[in-house]
Formats: C-alpha cells, structure tokens, sequence
C-alpha cells in the first residue's frame, strides 16, 4: 500500500464495472504518481457531501412518514 507524508493510504477510484480495466489503469498510474509526490487529497467534495446528506435526508424523511 502506498504511502503519503508517511500514513498508509488507500484511495477508492471507481466501482466495477462502470469504468472500464483500461481507464482505471490509467488512473492508478496517476494517483500512484500523485502520491508519491504527497498530492493525494482523500476528503470527499463538498458537493458529494451534499448529496449523500440530501439522498440521506430523503430517506430518512420517507420512513418517518411510512411510521404514522
């Protein structure tokens, strides 16, 4: 596993199968080269953030009302 400032770190690129086996060596390759010069950013997007808070409020909202 490679490391970045000295931590172990994993990064997820992508789901099987939506991106193809060639497109995501590609992009190991980059992401190995991103980290071996300390440059990985593992924090999610804000926009991802809001997403998940969004699909989550959804749900969430859709049970309490299945309750009453």
């Amino acid at each position: 596993m490679p490391q970045v400032n000295g931590k172990l770190t994993r990064k997820l690129l992508g789901r099987y199968p939506t991106p193809s086996l060639a497109d995501e060596r590609v992009h190991v390759q980059e992401a190995l080269a991103k980290m071996a010069r300390g440059e990985i950013d593992d924090r999610p997007s804000s926009a991802m953030l809001g997403q998940v808070i969004a699909e989550w409020l959804k749900r969430d909202q859709a049970r309490i009302q299945t309750l009453h």
